[in-house]
């Protein structure tokens, strides 16, 4: 894979992780739930919510899920890899 490729999905990622951030938040807040209250319902500590809305941890694929699940959300929505009609939005990298 050529370094400009590779550069490229760091951006995309780093895109992706924003978008989760706050999307997250959008989500939760959308539910008129705080930190803790979410933190309760889904089984994930209000810390790691915390982290992720503020962009500084990455989520792993589980909790990914189980917040899709929550919110009756896509990951790809989540993800920013569509928006909120299910189209997806990304550019595509061949």
């Amino acid at each position: 894979m050529s370094s400009n490729i590779k550069q490229l999905f760091i951006i995309i990622y780093s895109i992706m992780l924003q978008i989760f951030a706050e999307r997250l938040k959008y989500l939760r807040e959308e539910k008129n739930l705080s930190q803790v209250q979410l933190s309760k319902l889904t089984g994930i500590s209000n810390m790691a919510i915390s982290n992720w809305e503020r962009n500084n941890r990455e989520i792993s694929a589980s909790f990914l899920i189980r917040l899709a699940v929550f919110f009756d959300v896509t990951v790809d929505y989540l993800l920013g890899l569509e928006n909120e009609y299910g189209t997806k939005t990304t550019p595509k990298i061949y």
